[in-house]
């Protein structure tokens, strides 16, 4: 009985940490996926990612991730400053929490992005 109790907390923690990536969102034949920190890190690092912080100016010079581009989500020229990235390559999005990237990635979403990366948790679990 030890064994069985023992092999059903290893496999209910094992399939925890599996769950790296997860859909939150399918519209216009584009997905978002989103990603822990271990698998953003590495979406991050190949070589056709787009990447863009979705924060305000203020929180992105008080601190960002090396290589995003800031596009403020709360601008009114957030759709106009987004669609000039192109649709068709995969684009990695955080904010500080994860709220303001995921209504984001639904704005992208609408504008025809194929591909879209989320960091779940944002720049706070990022830290």
């Amino acid at each position: 009985m030890r064994f069985v109790s023992t092999l059903i907390v290893v496999l209910f923690f094992a399939g925890c940490q599996a769950q790296q990536t997860s859909v939150q969102e399918q519209a216009n034949g584009g997905t978002v996926l989103k990603l822990d920190k271990a698998a953003f890190a590495e979406k991050i690092a190949e070589e056709n990612i787009q990447f863009v912080d979705v924060r305000t100016p203020g929180e992105f010079n008080a601190g960002h991730i090396k290589g995003a581009v800031n596009i403020d989500y709360t601008s009114p020229d957030f759709p106009d400053k987004i669609q000039q990235l192109d649709k068709d390559k995969p684009v990695a999005i955080y904010c500080q929490s994860g709220n303001r990237s995921g209504r984001a990635s639904k704005v992208m979403l609408s504008l025809g992005f194929k591909e879209v990366y989320d960091l779940t948790g944002g720049y706070s679990h990022w830290k």
